[in-house]
């Protein structure tokens, strides 16, 4: 797959360019973001991806092509870093929330187990009490287990597309804005 992402700035690799949508070229999103929405699959960068950036001509002196990957790479590193972090900080929340749903279960199943053996009452309240209790220990913990067992899988992903795009290397090509053929190296 090989595409051609059109962008009237050098900063608009990493930020989203002002909303124009009379712009026959515009984008709500920033080259890399574009990238990665165009050519990704499950999470990860396909494999026969090949990217050129293609700039306004006045711009062709402005920048080398190693500079550019350079930042690339770096800001990159930034968001990897940055979603490490919150990752880590997800996943030592989480932790906390499913001790707590751990605790609320252990009280809910003690009451239904207390509310389960009056026998003052009607035998079909209590094992009604008895069940609703438990049931809402077992629901205290759902969300706290599917977040540990699913909630991260976004910030992997956008880790690993990153990563992935951070090994590439990108074709910076430079046209005049009046041309729709091929741009010029």
């Amino acid at each position: 797959m090989s595409l051609q992402i059109h962008l009237p700035d050098f900063d608009h690799l990493f930020v989203a360019p002002n909303h124009n949508a009379f712009d026959r070229r515009y984008n709500s999103q920033s080259g890399l973001a574009q990238l990665l929405t165009r050519c990704r699959t499950d999470g990860r960068l396909l494999d026969d991806c090949r990217a050129a950036f293609v700039f306004p001509k006045a711009l062709q002196h402005d920048h080398r092509a190693a500079h550019l990957n350079e930042a690339i790479s770096r800001y990159c590193d930034d968001v990897i870093r940055t979603t490490q972090a919150q990752l880590r900080a997800n996943v030592r929340s989480n932790r906390i929330n499913f001790v707590i749903g751990l605790a609320l279960l252990g009280i809910s199943l003690a009451m239904g187990y207390y509310l389960g053996q009056q026998t003052a009452w009607n035998p079909s309240l209590s094992t009604l009490l008895s069940n609703s209790v438990g049931i809402l220990g077992s629901v205290a913990l759902w969300i706290p287990t599917e977040q540990m067992l699913f909630g991260h899988d976004g910030q992997r992903k956008h880790i690993r597309l990153h990563q992935a795009a951070k090994s590439m290397r990108f074709e910076f090509l430079y046209q005049d804005e009046t041309e729709t053929g091929t741009a010029d190296r």
